[in-house]
């Protein structure tokens, strides 16, 4: 509101002590002799009956007064009282202002909260600059003035023009502001709006508005305090916790809604009764003792409780109890907050099942077996006595997922843990470790013999056909490590990685059998790990080399081609024979990177040689099995010719048998589309393995190679000589070319001719050269 300006200055100045109300037109009524007041009931300004209307006008506030005070609903007594006040104040307006402060300091601006009207009045909607106000022209003197308690009256005329406009606007010639204060702080104040000018207000008449002010006051206030109880009942009501307010003999005087929802209770059948009511029985004296102790000490608790429902079922709650205390420190009641935990507590038995048990078979997870060992092991140390831990793992299991589909792989573990723990005492613990892997503990043995028995019967289970989807059966068999307590080891951790030990060694020597554990076994796994690990570092840091080994016509002795082998110079040992690392990169899936590294040499080494002018020969290279069946041998070929350019014609890849006759369908699709390259396709080690004239014709082969171990009989061993026989007659009928491997005896070579074989490698010609070597024999154009 801004500040009235000329006469508003005098005002000003007659709040001083120096300065008498009588200083200005606009004026303070708040001392006694003020000056003569104008009070009338129906018009301001009347001078007929105003003794009687003033006395009538002083009994109405004084009414008015204790209507505020008394009423229960503060908002329509409001409204009521202003209605009233204005009616026989005579006045065209009457509002209840409330201030707004932005800090401790003074008020900044104030908010209509009340607003009465006069019928006379124009009923059309306030203006906003009259609902909401700004104190920013005010001067802080007058404010003060108002929070002192004395009232201010001003004639619109005292305003500046602007202000003088808005309320001429709107008919009002005077107001006259009442303060309401609040806990000694300037609430906000009633306004009087005149639409003649404001008369003078007598003592009496501004001390009765000041009492209506008050009254006014105490009713917002109790208003206010009354929304705040029915908020907070309703926020009580409402929420999801359960609260019990008991006072300090500890009956109980009423309960939310929550309450009865989660213990089944109404609250006329509780009211009036102790919380015990509920209680489970669970928990001894001794526990609510401690409870009441902290209660009475620090005024609070907390903790789980059980309790019980009225249906008798028992279930968990978090329960708080607090104090409540008066404004001098006493207590006078107690408060109970509490969530029912049931569903946490299932959430968190599940979590805990799921934490230490295979989801799939039900079975102890690696977690727990661990810690079911080493406790076993803690017992076994104490009573002197053994134990062993078995560790086995599904032969072929991978070929179930790869044929029937990832479910029937799960029927046939849930299968296997079922025949498994049927085979086994209760006292044993049977767990799943992961994937086809199981472990097995074996507590109180007395003899070793007693373990291997039942290693082999658990072999002998998977003698039998399983049955998966769809009725199709499968075989799978197994293979079973042991380490035993305390030879083995004399923790979890180390049982468990001597157990994986063994079996990897049961693995390596045919699969279906067990192998204990022993220190030869260890070496040789860290042997294997430091070559996996030396292997990753020889491909990061080129330390693999190739060589070529020749390829001649068996009948002219002209290089025709070459086979690519890899090689590894180790800066430490010197050059690292690949049956050293080939089956550990198979092992440990370093295969594939290695293989597309050799394929991609061997193809940078062909251009290069082409580039230098030498004959034009064929380069092999081995893919292997696990490049064929789970890469994509066709992409990685198809990226290596486009990138290095080599010719596809003069690219030969060397296949197993064992990779075409598994997964047949998958195997000819493959070939062909590696044919659709335009490379040659060979069968390397020919008769090794399940050797089919059908595959023969089913796959685009090229070339046919006998393998060494049928050549080094030759020509003195019959079985050598039927077997190399056979196979050049076969690749004559069906026009491929053969290539007999291992030759390093010139009858041999001879005996390979007069059958008609087409080539031939061997010491007998050439070992494996560096590139260097092999291109200055090729350029020679003869072996060495």
């Amino acid at each position: 509101m801004p500040e009235p300006a000329g006469r508003t200055q005098r005002l000003l100045k007659s709040e001083s002590p120096e300065a008498g109300p009588e200083a200005g037109s606009s004026r303070c009524c708040a001392e006694p002799g003020a000056g003569p007041c104008g009070l009338a009931t129906t018009r301001w300004g009347g001078a007929e009956g105003e003794e009687r209307r003033r006395e009538q006008g002083l009994e109405m506030a004084a009414v008015a007064a204790l209507d505020l005070l008394r009423a229960t609903d503060a908002e329509h007594a409001i409204r009521s009282v202003l209605a009233r006040l204005g009616a026989e104040l005579g006045a065209a307006r009457v509002c209840v202002f409330r201030n707004r402060f932005d800090g401790p300091g003074l008020p900044v601006a104030c908010s209509l909260l009340h607003e009465w009207r006069d019928a006379a009045c124009v009923r059309e909607a306030c203006d906003p600059q009259l609902r909401e106000l700004s104190f920013a022209g005010v001067a802080p003197r007058w404010i003060r003035h108002m929070g002192r308690g004395r009232c201010v009256s001003a004639a619109s005329a005292d305003f500046p023009p602007a202000v003088r406009e808005l309320l001429e606007r709107h008919g009002i010639a005077g107001v006259l502001l009442v303060p309401v204060n609040l806990h000694g702080r300037l609430w906000g104040f009633l306004s009087f709006d005149s639409g003649c000018a404001p008369p003078d207000w007598s003592a009496a008449e501004a001390s009765v508005l000041r009492i209506v002010a008050a009254s006014l006051g105490a009713a917002v206030e109790r208003k206010r305090a009354l929304d705040e109880l029915r908020l907070s009942a309703a926020v009580v009501d409402s929420t999801q916790d359960g609260v019990v307010i008991t006072d300090l003999s500890g009956h109980i005087l009423t309960v939310n809604r929550a309450y009865t929802e989660i213990t089944g209770y109404a609250r006329e059948e509780v009211t009036g009764r102790k919380p015990g009511v509920v209680r489970s029985g669970r928990h001894d004296p001794a526990f609510y003792e401690a409870m009441w102790k902290s209660i009475t000490e620090t005024g609070h608790w907390q903790g789980e409780v059980w309790n019980r429902r009225k249906n008798g079922e028992v279930f968990p709650e978090w329960l708080s109890i607090g104090t409540v205390r008066d404004e001098l420190g006493r207590a006078t009641h107690y408060v109970g907050v509490f969530t029912d935990i049931s569903q946490i507590k299932r959430s968190e038995a599940e979590l805990e099942h799921l934490a230490h048990y295979d989801p799939l078979t039900g079975l102890p997870n690696r977690l727990l077996l661990y810690s079911r060992l080493q406790h076993a092991i803690d017992t076994a140390a104490r009573g002197g006595r053994r134990l062993a831990l078995l560790v086995l793992d599904l032969d072929r299991f991978k070929d179930v997922n790869d044929s029937f589909g990832h479910p029937a792989g799960d029927e046939l573990l849930v299968q296997v843990a079922e025949r498994l723990g049927a085979r086994l005492r209760t006292a044993d613990t049977l767990a799943r470790l992961g994937g086809d892997e199981f472990g097995v503990l074996l507590e109180g043995i007395e003899r070793d013999e007693d373990v291997a028995r039942v290693a082999a019967g658990i072999i002998a289970l998977f003698d039998r056909a399983w049955s998966v989807a769809n009725g199709a059966e499968v075989r799978v068999g197994t293979s079973v490590g042991i380490s035993l307590f305390p030879e083995h080891g004399g923790s979890a951790a180390e049982l468990l990685q001597q157990a994986d030990t063994a079996l990897y060694l049961a693995k390596s020597e045919g699969r279906g059998c067990f192998r204990y554990f022993s220190d030869h076994l260890t070496a040789a796994v860290r042997d294997r790990m430091a070559t996996e690990a030396g292997l990753r570092r020889a491909l990061e840091q080129g330390e693999l080399r190739l060589h070529f080994q020749p390829q001649l016509e068996a009948e002219s002795g002209r290089i025709v081609g070459a086979e690519a082998l890899v090689r590894w110079l180790d800066p430490c040992e010197g050059l690292i024979a690949p049956a050293r690392f080939i089956p550990v990169a198979e092992q440990s899936g370093l295969i594939g990177a290695l293989g597309a590294w050799v394929l991609r040499e061997t193809c940078r080494q062909g251009v290069r040689w082409i580039e230098a002018g030498l004959p034009p020969v064929t380069l092999a290279v081995n893919i292997s099995a696990n490049q064929f069946a789970y890469g994509d041998v066709v992409a990685t070929v198809s990226g290596v010719l486009a990138e290095t350019g080599f010719p596809a014609g003069r690219l030969e890849l060397e296949i197993t048998e064992s990779v075409l006759m598994t997964r047949e369908d998958e195997a000819a699709d493959r070939l062909a589309r590696l044919r659709s390259l335009g490379v040659r396709l060979a069968i390397d080690d020919f008769g090794t393995g399940y050797s089919s004239l059908a595959y023969l014709k089913r796959f685009p082969l090229d070339v046919l190679k006998i393998d060494k171990s049928f050549v080094d009989g030759l020509p003195g061993d019959p079985y050598d000589v039927g077997i190399s026989r056979a196979v050049v007659a076969i690749g004559q009928s069906l026009g491929f070319r053969v290539l007999a491997e291992g030759v390093e005896k010139a009858e041999q070579l001879d005996f390979l001719r007069g059958l008609g074989c087409d080539m031939y490698q061997g010491y007998l010609a050439s070992r494996p050269l560096p590139a260097d070597e092999f291109a200055t024999l090729l350029g020679a154009g003869g072996a060495r």
